[in-house]
């Protein structure tokens, strides 16, 4: 199984947060308003960590599932791949289109999956998905 490190994602809203109680103590003359925001502000960051821990991918000895930041799941037997190619591709982060590196599946019935693979491990998953298909002799490297 392959996840996407927070650690970063975890410092950055906290800072965040820290950058956002100050302002709200700042601008704010009420307490309850401050805290109402600065709770926004939490939650928020706590949303954004929590989608972003949600991307994985599972690859076994006969399919490869795929789990997207919303929750969706893609799951592909390993025996309908015909062809696996690196691609590039967008996907939203933080309300705006953030590009990533991905991988385009075509499957032996035709039909495309084109997934984000922005994880650190994205050469190895790439190895082992490639491995895995190679014995049939259809996957384009």
């Amino acid at each position: 199984m392959y996840r996407k490190r927070v650690l970063p994602d975890i410092v950055l809203a906290a800072l965040f947060i820290s950058g956002f109680a100050a302002i709200t103590k700042r601008y704010f003359a009420n307490v309850s308003h401050a805290l109402f925001v600065f709770c926004l502000a939490v939650i928020f960051a706590l949303v954004h960590v929590a989608l972003e821990w949600r991307s994985m991918i599972i690859v076994t000895d006969h399919e490869m599932v795929y789990r997207h930041r919303s929750g969706h799941i893609s799951q592909v037997l390993l025996d309908d791949i015909a062809r696996i190619e690196e691609t590039s591709t967008t996907y939203s982060r933080n309300f705006r289109a953030v590009p990533a590196p991905a991988m385009r599946l075509t499957l032996r019935n035709g039909s495309v999956h084109t997934l984000p693979i922005d994880f650190p491990d994205r050469n190895e998953i790439l190895a082992k998905l490639r491995d895995s298909v190679t014995p049939s002799g259809n996957t384009e490297h």
